[in-house]
């Protein structure tokens, strides 16, 4: 029997699962070595040899290491009976908050396993969003195929196999009136707040004194709205938030812009919402040769004699697996979002693909430019361009870069020249990376 096959066998029939060997075995009396007694479940004696378990052996009794999923991610996520393997060869919708799905396939609403698919609402702390868990056997997003959210919860993916991912998971969200991706923050109306931990602050200022929004912050920090004329400061930058490295982990997505102010109308100058969190847990070989992407949304741009909108950030993605392998042209980025240009002004960019920044939108009349969005390379977002020169109402301040956390039991992956946005380099202004890599627990 491979070892591919074993893992999926004993992950759903025992404790165990397997995939690296090697790690250390500590015995009761804290000598290490394979020559303690090692059990595969309660009772059941290897025989005092290690070699049987891929994993590694620890604990006490010594037993046979298990992947253990992170933050709202459970084994029994992907261990009930009746789960099937599935090849997504259609475009394909999840509604994060009440479990339906259609498109390539139709699953009703409801907890429980439907159509070979599970389905929960996990609860998490610190006020944190609820997160939508599906749970597969083993799963397949072909090439050419999208898969897409509905609902205002984060969303993970459960396994327990291996998962492949050819084509596209898109956790951006609709950007419509300040929605954002599943689990991320909404962007401000006119004159308020963007939501979620690391919102933008909202613009001020009246009729062509109006500044703009702040971009939503989450690994880096969002932009500073532009200032409007008559000193009118601009929207608060959204701070750097969250850790994917934390234990537990609380999965978040990005958060929203500030609207900009002055007259804006119901629908001008409106921050833009968040990226989505979107979290894969694989019991077994995760690879992506496709597109994994959870940027942040558009700020819009100001209405009459008033400020843009600042842009959303970008949110997370959380590959979490025992082990992890990015293929030639994989893509996973969760870039920030452009600010809206001021005074009638142009909309900014939603986060792009790739290494590309989103675009701050321009102003008109007597408006200033939104700033541009984060990227890899570059992760904060740009300010909003101050007024001054004629200019009197400001655009808004771009959206900072999402995180990207990979947990595995090595704590590494393979990496065949995929791109990845944010850069393995880029820092927050703590010195915190905002792509990291930790290992999986393993119990």
């Amino acid at each position: 029997m491979g070892p591919r096959v074993l893992a999926l066998v004993c992950s759903l029939a025992t404790s165990c699962t397997f995939a690296v060997r090697g790690l250390p075995l500590t015995s009761t009396d804290g000598s290490t070595g394979s020559d303690a007694s090692v059990s595969d479940g309660p009772g059941n004696d290897l025989g005092g040899s290690c070699d049987g378990c891929l994993l590694g052996c620890g604990g006490v009794p010594m037993h046979c290491l298990a992947f253990a999923p992170a933050g709202p991610v459970q084994p029994g996520d992907y261990g009930q009976a009746g789960l099937q393997p599935l090849v997504l060869s259609s475009d394909t919708t999840f509604n994060t908050d009440d479990g339906s799905i259609t498109g390539g396939l139709t699953r009703a609403a409801g907890a429980g396993v439907q159509t070979g698919i599970s389905f929960r609402q996990a609860t998490q702390g610190n006020g944190a969003t609820n997160v939508g868990v599906f749970g597969f056997a083993m799963l397949t997003i072909a090439d050419g195929v999208t898969v897409s959210f509905t609902g205002d919860s984060a969303v993970a993916f459960a396994s327990a196999g291996d998962v492949s991912v050819v084509g596209t998971i898109n956790a951006v969200g609709l950007c419509i009136a300040g929605v954002g991706g599943p689990g991320g923050g909404r962007g401000g109306a006119t004159g308020a707040d963007g939501g979620g931990p690391g919102r933008g602050g909202r613009g001020g200022g009246t009729a062509d004194k109006a500044s703009g929004g702040g971009g939503g912050g989450y690994g880096h920090n969002g932009g500073r709205g532009g200032n409007g004329s008559g000193a009118t400061s601009g929207g608060t930058a959204g701070p750097s938030v969250g850790d994917l490295t934390a234990d537990p982990l609380s999965l978040q997505g990005g958060s929203g812009g500030g609207g900009g102010g002055g007259p804006n109308g119901p629908t001008e100058g409106m921050g833009g919402g968040g990226g989505g969190a979107f979290q894969l847990s694989v019991n077994g070989q995760l690879s992506v040769s496709g597109v994994v992407r959870a940027g942040g949304c558009f700020g819009g741009g100001g209405g009459q004699q008033a400020g843009g909108g600042g842009g959303g950030s970008g949110g997370a993605l959380v590959l979490d697996a025992i082990g992890v392998s990015l293929l030639p042209g994989a893509i996973l980025a969760v870039n920030g979002a452009g600010g809206g240009g001021g005074d009638q002004g142009d909309p900014g960019g939603s986060g792009l693909l790739g290494l590309t920044a989103a675009i701050g939108g321009a102003g008109n009349n007597g408006g200033s430019n939104g700033g541009a969005g984060g990227v890899g390379g570059s992760s904060v977002g740009q300010n909003g361009a101050d007024t001054g020169g004629g200019s009197k109402n400001a655009g808004g301040g771009g959206g900072a870069c999402g995180r990207i956390g990979f947990r595995t039991a090595s704590g590494m992956i393979v990496n065949q020249a995929a791109v990845v946005s944010p850069l393995v380099t880029d820092q927050n202004l703590a010195g915190k990376p905002l792509t990291t890599f930790s290992k999986a627990r393993l119990q």
